[in-house]
């Protein structure tokens, strides 16, 4: 099977192809893109033809499916995404399966036999689908169990400022400047929190949109952060999550 990637973040790429690898054999990646624009100039310059694109909805300069309305796509589509709003939209375009992340091997490989059958002419279920979509409007993650040595605490996300990493450890910063270990990483966290409270600026750091004190321009139009509290982490917005960062802060 020939599969194209598109995936903005770097782990998540390389999750996905290991999970291929074990679902799917044989398989050959013809391209991994990380962008709505790579994958523009890739689509648009007389592709070679591909059984499936797997693609995560929102990518670091803006949603992937503003790829298949301009590139006029033919091939099917299965998207995944930490978030579930842009569900329905996602169907229009010849979508196979919706995977909400974190995605397990289980998940991903019934899309791929779902996308098998589809094949042979089985029309999808979008009954399902839609209630895949209903089901998840609004299911974000509301607490935090935090392990203390051999207690336990559990804390309101409303009450974090930011999650970030030191030294390979996941860390949260509280509104009133506790500074604890997570024990999910930031795949993990960005998969759980409500995007519309939450923005994660770069590989280290998401962000409350509630903590944010300062904003000023950085190199390259990138965006340096004063929060409050502070954290120890660098707090600038990546080159690539500059334009969803500013349309995110727009509500």
């Amino acid at each position: 099977m020939r599969i194209v990637l598109i995936e903005d973040e770097p782990l998540a790429m390389q999750r996905m192809e290991k999970l291929l690898l074990k679902v799917q054999k044989p398989l050959e990646l013809v391209a991994k893109l990380d962008s709505v624009e790579s994958a523009l100039s890739w689509f648009g310059i007389d592709p070679p033809k591909v059984d499936l694109i797997i693609a995560d909805i929102q990518l670091g300069d803006g949603l992937s499916l503003e790829i298949f309305e301009k590139t006029n796509n033919k091939t099917p589509v299965i998207f995944t995404t930490a978030h579930n709003e842009y569900a329905l939209e996602a169907f229009k375009h010849l979508s196979i399966d919706y995977l909400l992340k974190p995605i397990n091997e289980e998940r991903l490989e019934a899309a791929i036999e779902k996308f098998k059958q589809l094949s042979k002419g089985i029309a999808p279920d979008f009954q399902a689908l839609s209630h895949l979509f209903n089901l998840g409007n609004g299911a974000f993650q509301k607490r935090l169990v935090i392990k203390f040595g051999n207690s336990i605490k559990a804390i309101d996300i409303a009450d974090i400022a930011a999650f970030y990493v030191e030294e390979r450890v996941c860390m949260l910063c509280t509104f009133d400047g506790r500074q604890l270990a997570a024990d999910q990483n930031l795949e993990q966290l960005d998969a759980m929190l409500d995007p519309k409270q939450f923005f994660r600026i770069n590989r280290k750091v998401i962000v409350n949109v509630k903590a944010i004190k300062n904003m000023e321009m950085y190199s390259r139009s990138r965006v340096v952060l004063q929060l409050k509290p502070p954290v120890k982490a660098e707090l600038v917005v990546s080159t690539e999550r500059a334009s969803a960062f500013k349309k995110w802060l727009e509500g």
